[in-house]
């Protein structure tokens, strides 16, 4: 919650963002595997389509734009139900999917979601999807929700897709620069 409220804080000042060429599937892959580490009774999984998935964006935003809604799956979505990440090229476009079968939601709640963070009448949980749908909107990409209540939900992302470009190196993390082991 803090977090969220860190976040959302920064994005109202509207400082300017470093966008970068960004892999989502290498952001994807970290995150998903990071996610089965806080917590490995989630179990989630990834699928990767072919060829790169190029983005313009903010590495770090990125990837809590995905922790976010797998997070969301872990706490909303029931005990039993497992995030299934899938990142795909549709034409122009890298289409992130975050997908489960848990308990859905209704159309009321999927419409609050999708609008602006004043309409969500001090639900704090709500406030890490106000950054998604932020983030997403920042870098030129959509967001859409398919739920219903009883048979799990469905959020797909869709952003521009950098045809020609090449993704920037990985900063070194400081356990590298440091030669520190793992």
């Amino acid at each position: 919650l803090v977090d969220d409220l860190v976040l959302l804080t920064r994005l109202d000042q509207e400082r300017p963002f470093a966008a970068e060429t960004v892999d989502l599937a290498a952001v994807a892959a970290r995150v998903v595997a990071d996610a089965a580490v806080i917590d490995p009774s989630s179990e989630p999984t990834l699928t990767i389509g072919e060829g790169q998935m190029l983005v313009e964006g903010d590495e770090h935003r990125l990837g809590q734009v995905l922790t976010n809604l797998i997070d969301n799956v872990r706490t909303h979505a029931g005990p039993a139900a497992a995030a299934r990440v899938t990142i795909e090229r549709r034409e122009e476009s890298v289409i992130l999917s975050v997908e489960d079968d848990g308990s859905g939601m209704p159309p009321e709640k999927i419409r609050q979601l999708l609008t602006d963070k004043e309409s969500l009448d001090g639900e704090l949980h709500s406030l890490g999807f106000v950054f998604v749908r932020r983030t997403v909107e920042d870098f030129g990409g959509e967001i859409a929700i398919d739920s219903a209540v009883g048979e799990g939900t469905t959020v797909t992302v869709r952003l521009p897709y950098l045809q020609d470009r090449v993704a920037a190196p990985r900063r070194r993390s400081r356990c590298e620069k440091y030669n520190v082991p793992w």
